[in-house]
Parts: C-alpha cells; sequence; structure tokens
C-alpha cells in the first residue's frame, strides 16, 4: 500500500489504450526516470498531476 499525505503532488501514470492506472508516483526523481523511458514510447502513457490527493485507507477502519 502506497499512502500519501494531503497536498502532496502526486502523479497517476496510465495506459492510454486501456485506461489502466499503472502506476503513482510522488518522488520527482522517480517521476523523472519514467518520463525519461517514456521517450521508448510517448504516445503510450497519459499523465495526471493530482495536487490535492485524498489518501486511501486499504483495509482496518478509517479512525
Amino acid at each position: 500500500m502506497i499512502s500519501f499525505e494531503r497536498g502532496a503532488r502526486v502523479f497517476e501514470i496510465r495506459d492510454i489504450d486501456s485506461g489502466k492506472l499503472l502506476l503513482t508516483l510522488e518522488n520527482p526523481a522517480k517521476m523523472k526516470a519514467f518520463l525519461d523511458a517514456r521517450t521508448i514510447a510517448p504516445d503510450r502513457f497519459s499523465i495526471r498531476e493530482e495536487i490535492e490527493y485524498r489518501p486511501r485507507r486499504i483495509g482496518g477502519d478509517d479512525r
């Protein structure tokens, strides 16, 4: 499980054809590495930046 603090810059990376979520990244260095790798097939991915990412709890209670 990955959790982000509210207000973090978060990037969602999706496959354009299927819309499937591939990665969610908070670390800018990882985002740069992904973008560098993306040059192989630049039309294959969709990148969306969320400034106000709301973390989701998986399992357990939300208190």
